[in-house]
């Protein structure tokens, strides 16, 4: 009988550990670099770019704090996004503007491209697909629209309200070779297949901001950071260190960087 009980509780020891959702592994503080920024971005090469409070230009930082690079553009308006997936070739984009701007590892200027020359069109989001092609999305028609670096459509998604029914605003585009991923605050997560087509909209709502990493997606949520299965939507907490004002965590490369509120930590895992 004694056994019995024994192997129950071991069997129940088991089972709690299987459903616990906290990963908590030792982290280790590598830097801590004093910058005040709207948001950051990690390249796969472990440089940091980030947004200046200001909203208007930007700058790359290796994991040091050395600056690498900065950028004073001239427009007076805020920078919608920036995309680093090619660390090669940076994306910079003005939304007022309808504006993108291609630099190298440098941050020298490439080239610019006005996407207000494609008639009929209000583009939010943008992010880069590793082919010399962009995604963005298309407001004013409701739809993913897929872009060539000579300005020419190459793919649409259809209208997306009509399709859910919902008025759908996108802020922010990540992409891989399987999804294009959407953020509307007010709806959740908008899913698209690697060719653009509508999949399903996962409702995180008022997410600011995601990571794509594979099958999985990275978010913010209350102070805690989750990771979620794009398929059957299954989400675990990532233990973060405690600090105060967290506005926007990047996983790259077994490394854990922390926006606060005037502080970029880099933690090492």
């Amino acid at each position: 009988m004694k056994n019995k009980h024994t192997y129950s509780r071991f069997l129940l020891i088991v089972f709690l550990l299987s459903v616990c959702n906290i990963t908590a592994q030792a982290q280790t503080l590598k830097a801590s670099l004093p910058i005040q920024a709207d948001f950051i971005r990690v390249d796969k090469l472990g440089s940091i770019y980030g947004i200046w409070s200001s909203g208007n230009s930007f700058f790359k930082l290796n994991e040091q704090g050395d600056l690498q690079g900065a950028f004073y553009p001239k427009y007076s308006g805020r920078i919608s996004d920036l995309d680093v997936s090619d660390p090669f070739r940076v994306l910079l984009y003005y939304s007022d503007y309808q504006r993108l701007l291609l630099f190298d590892n440098t941050i020298s200027l490439l080239s610019e491209l006005n996407l207000s020359n494609i008639p009929d069109r209000q583009f939010t989001a943008i992010v880069g697909t590793g082919e010399r092609t962009i995604w963005a999305f298309d407001e004013l028609n409701s739809e993913l629209v897929r872009i060539s670096s000579t300005i020419e459509i190459q793919a649409l998604s259809g209208n997306i309200a009509r399709l859910t029914g919902k008025p759908i605003q996108i802020n922010q585009l990540q992409a891989n070779n399987k999804y294009v991923l959407g953020v509307d605050s007010n709806n959740g997560i908008i899913v698209f297949d690697a060719f653009g087509t509508f999949s399903k909209i996962i409702p995180l709502i008022n997410i600011k901001s995601i990571q794509l990493a594979g099958d999985k997606i990275i978010y913010l949520e209350n102070n805690k950071l989750m990771e979620m299965q794009i398929v059957d939507l299954q989400t675990r907490e990532i233990a973060l260190p405690s600090l105060d004002n967290i506005q926007q965590v990047i996983l790259s490369n077994n490394r854990l960087y922390i926006l606060a509120e005037k502080t970029v930590f880099l933690y090492t895992f």
